[in-house]
């Protein structure tokens, strides 16, 4: 892909801030070197997580299902202050795009955040010489359950709150990295044989992230 010169940004990234205030919860697509971010941003083309998610839960004594969903998504609209709205040489126009890829409903998120600093850097530090990173939120509701870039470990507390836990995981490559999204249920649908309860869960997910040559 060739730019037009009178087209080139006049910094390597129409960003003000790569400070990251949270991240928490959040898969981390990273470190890149500043090259490689710089890349990251001008090049992505398409973003999207695909796949399927299933979950019933029956009940015993009542002979009824307390939940009964099986769901397919393929989530790869991006919002309009997306920079996949935007082919390479429009995205300077913008002096900050926040979100390089968002689709959000009430119950899924899909974004891609950043890029972010790695570290904490001294001034002095050239903007060549520091480490970047992206990070990846998504979470799908079905029924009971989520599937979402939040691990969420067994804990003395999972069982007694019946709290939600990771079942299963799922890796994604992009940009050569490998991300983690993670189906979680709660433990009495992990463990259902203490109760009177019936439940059948699965689920699969998959990337597709494409970039200009």
């Amino acid at each position: 892909m060739t730019v037009p010169l009178e087209f080139i940004h006049p910094k390597p990234l129409p960003k003000l801030n790569f400070t990251a205030t949270d991240g928490q919860y959040s898969a981390k697509i990273g470190p890149m070197s500043a090259a490689r971010a710089v890349e990251f941003f001008w090049k992505m083309k398409t973003a999207a997580i695909y796949g399927r998610a299933d979950v019933s839960v029956y009940d015993t004594e009542s002979l009824s299902y307390i939940f009964d969903e099986h769901i397919t998504f393929d989530i790869s609209q991006p919002t309009e202050n997306s920079a996949l709205n935007f082919e390479p040489h429009a995205r300077c126009l913008s002096s900050e795009i926040g979100m390089i890829s968002d689709a959000l409903n009430k119950d899924r998120t899909f974004a891609i955040r950043g890029p972010f600093y790695e570290y904490e850097y001294a001034p002095e530090v050239d903007f060549a010489d520091r480490e970047f990173r992206y990070l990846l939120d998504f979470s799908l509701g079905a029924g009971p359950m989520v599937l979402s870039t939040v691990y969420m470990p067994v804990t003395p507390d999972t069982a007694a709150y019946d709290s939600l836990m990771t079942a299963q995981s799922f890796p994604i490559e992009i940009f050569g990295f490998t991300i983690m999204l993670h189906l979680n249920v709660h433990y009495s649908h992990a463990y259902p044989e203490s109760s009177n309860l019936v439940v059948s869960y699965s689920a699969d997910a998959a990337g597709t992230f494409d970039f200009y040559e």
